[in-house]
């Protein structure tokens, strides 16, 4: 039997007014206990965490405008940057990259 892989999710405030908004909201989820932690990533830096209880509550802050970067591990490894907003602009070229593709074997199709 395979196990599925445990994740864990961790905000990176990098300024002051990010790091008040992200304790108040933690303070206020009732049955979690927010881990505040001096880690290793795995780009080999020492960055100040917050654990959060999952990645909807630290994408809320990322549309929030805050200035976070979001951070997840796998199965208590290193934690590693999620680059949330880089995902969503990849997807967003690789359909427009296959929207052209398509009208130009359609003008193909209509030279013939």
């Amino acid at each position: 039997m395979s196990k599925k892989a445990r994740n864990k999710w961790f905000v990176f405030c990098k300024d002051e007014a990010s790091n008040e908004a992200l304790s108040l909201a933690l303070s206020a989820v009732k049955g979690f206990n927010p881990d505040f932690s001096h880690l290793l990533c795995a780009d080999g830096e020492y960055r100040h965490l917050y654990e959060v209880p999952e990645h909807s509550f630290a994408k809320r802050f990322v549309k929030a405008k805050h200035q976070v970067e979001i951070f997840f591990s796998q199965n208590d490894g290193k934690p590693q940057r999620f680059n949330l907003l880089n995902k969503q602009k990849s997807t967003l070229e690789k359909l427009a990259k296959a929207s052209k593709k398509n009208q130009s074997d359609t003008t193909k199709c209509n030279e013939l």
